[in-house]
């Protein structure tokens, strides 16, 4: 699908990475992808145009760019020292695109990555979007500018903590520990066992 935007993006999906994670230090590689989903879902929704041209695939861990998935592939853990010996954009990121990602990392840095996969489950990009496949930063750009508040800075997502968001999270618990024991995991927070999981969340 041919996607017309307002500007053109001039940062890259790895200037992104390694700005997230010199914020917040080392995380889990499954919340990295999110965060980054999430800061190019805001710029589209805020901005008409996206944050980075790389694009994310609908994958049961949520949405994941294989271009960044191909650096840290075999890791759980990743760094921004890693991230800078990549292909970093000779821009970088602008002050309003930090102050975006700013905005994003504020709502969404203290939950783990199984929960914000939790999130992007309930949304229409990636339910919508055949396992595998792109989703297309048009259908992003669209369901997030139509989402009520979600560029305000004070948005709060009525669906989080709510008692459907940990029905949801629990079926996603599960199915980690299935792939855990299927020795499948591919993107996935660095939890040594499904119980040090349920421990960090709560449950």
């Amino acid at each position: 699908m041919a996607s017309v935007f307002d500007g053109v993006a001039t940062a890259n999906i790895f200037d992104v990475a390694k700005y997230i994670l010199e914020k917040c230090g080392e995380m889990p590689a499954r919340k990295l992808h999110i965060l980054c989903y999430y800061a190019q879902a805001l710029n589209l929704a805020l901005e008409g145009f996206p944050l980075f041209n790389e694009d994310f695939v609908h994958w049961d861990e949520g949405p994941v760019c294989r271009d960044l998935f191909k650096l840290h592939k075999g890791l759980y853990n990743v760094d921004a020292e890693l991230v800078k010996k990549y292909m970093l954009s000779e821009e970088g990121v602008t002050d309003d695109e930090q102050r975006n990602i700013d905005r994003i990392l504020e709502r969404y840095k203290s939950l783990s990555g199984v929960e914000l996969s939790t999130l992007t489950h309930a949304e229409d990009p990636w339910k919508n979007t055949k396992k595998n496949q792109v989703i297309e930063k048009d259908v992003m750009e669209k369901y997030y500018s139509d989402v009520k508040d979600f560029v305000k800075e004070e948005y709060n997502d009525p669906y989080f903590k709510s008692q459907e968001f940990y029905d949801d999270l629990d079926k996603i618990i599960e199915e980690v520990k299935k792939d855990e024991e299927n020795g499948e995991l591919i993107c996935v927070d660095s939890f040594d066992t499904i119980e040090e999981l349920n421990e960090k969340l709560g449950i």
